[in-house]
């Protein structure tokens, strides 16, 4: 979740330092983080840790990415999965 300001809090840095280079966290604001995960049937699991730092709350979206096959060679492509990341 990010700031009501849209700031990207501290903590977003750490974020960026433990995930793979180059992979884009989405930003929700603080209702529609709610709502992701409230109003997703496919929600499965939460986890509540000790952090205490404001805006630490992530949601990690696993799932099964259908290949894509590449037409001269006919072999599947490697698609990365997408993360959501909000904040409260």
């Amino acid at each position: 979740m990010v700031t009501d300001t849209g700031e990207e809090p501290p903590i977003h840095q750490d974020f960026h330092s433990i995930f793979p280079a180059g992979l884009e966290l989405e930003k929700l604001k603080r209702y529609d983080f709610y709502n992701a995960i409230l109003l997703d049937p496919d929600a499965a699991l939460v986890i509540a840790t000790g952090e205490q730092r404001i805006f630490a709350n992530i949601i990690l979206t696993v799932g099964v990415i259908p290949p894509t096959f590449n037409n001269t060679i006919n072999e599947p492509l490697i698609v990365p999965c997408r993360l959501k990341s909000g904040l409260v």
